[in-house]
């Protein structure tokens, strides 16, 4: 049993071998407790019962899979959430406060990165009303829904993401460093797409799942190397497209037929590539 002097408000470990979360006496003033670099695997589900004034729990990089169930519900004081670096493959199991966050009414930073997380519960984050950084990358996620009014910093890097909502008909998701494919199937009533300065070097709208009149596309500065075959899935209502600063060196056709398959194109921006030859007539 771990027994902490009575003035004690912050606990830090490193590199402990041992499998188990160690056990501590009673203690309510602990504000911070971080294990990290070490070989938790296992937590005793009261665990944290003897600690109920953590502000802090940060339990990164070991191999944690999941949360004994209600194992969080006694740390009303909880600001930050430090769970990176783990094998989490699923918020379901960390005891559904995570699925509902009703017991943390106080967190304001949760950090998830680098798990197996390939899901967040619906609606998650409306939950969180105080959650100001939420970090997610380095997972498996495809989808989100409900992202909470007070988040100033979302985290999406290297997820294979999917971006979409019933009736959304503008998308804003520049300078986020998300990358990898952009897939906007089932986005039916998308009509802007704002999408500068990612990662993203793929681009996929389903034949007939797709936007219905997209009217717009920006993708300024990802990492496009050829023309987006997928563009053919909405070239009949475009308008805009801007493609500038990618690493596109080739067009599938050549300039003139390509922009007959357009015919509503006013705008395009293939500035900053590496083609070697257009020939738009």
């Amino acid at each position: 049993m771990v027994r902490l002097p009575e003035w004690t408000e912050t606990f830090e470990a490193f590199n402990l071998s041992q499998a188990e979360f160690p056990h501590f006496s009673m203690h309510s003033g602990l504000k911070k407790l971080q294990i990290k670099h070490s070989n938790l695997q296992y937590i005793h589900p009261l665990a944290f019962q003897p600690l109920p004034g953590i502000e802090e729990l940060i339990l990164s990089d070991n191999l944690i899979e999941k949360l004994p169930k209600n194992i969080l519900q006694t740390m009303r004081n909880l600001k930050v959430l430090d769970l990176s670096g783990n094998k989490i493959n699923g918020l379901e199991g960390i005891g559904g406060q995570l699925a509902t966050f009703q017991p943390l009414p106080g967190i304001e930073e949760l950090i998830l990165s680098d798990n197996l997380i390939e899901k967040l519960p619906t609606n998650i984050l409306q939950t969180m009303r105080n959650l100001k950084v939420l970090d997610l990358s380095g997972n498996k996620i495809n989808g989100l829904e409900g992202i909470g009014g007070q988040l100033g910093r979302l985290n999406l890097k290297n997820n294979p993401w999917t971006f979409c909502s019933l009736n959304m008909e503008l998308l804003e998701i520049g300078n986020i460093g998300v990358g990898y494919e952009l897939n906007l199937r089932g986005c039916k009533k998308l009509k802007w797409l704002h999408a500068d300065n990612n990662k993203f070097d793929r681009l996929s709208f389903g034949e007939s799942s797709g936007p219905e009149k997209l009217l717009s596309i920006s993708l300024n500065s990802n990492h496009f190397k050829e023309w987006p075959e997928s563009l053919l899935d909405v070239s009949h209502s475009l308008i805009i497209l801007n493609l500038a600063n990618n690493l596109i060196n080739y067009l599938p056709e050549n300039g003139k037929l390509l922009m007959t398959l357009f015919p509503c194109l006013e705008q395009l921006d293939l500035s900053g590539n590496k083609l070697s030859r257009f020939e738009a007539s």
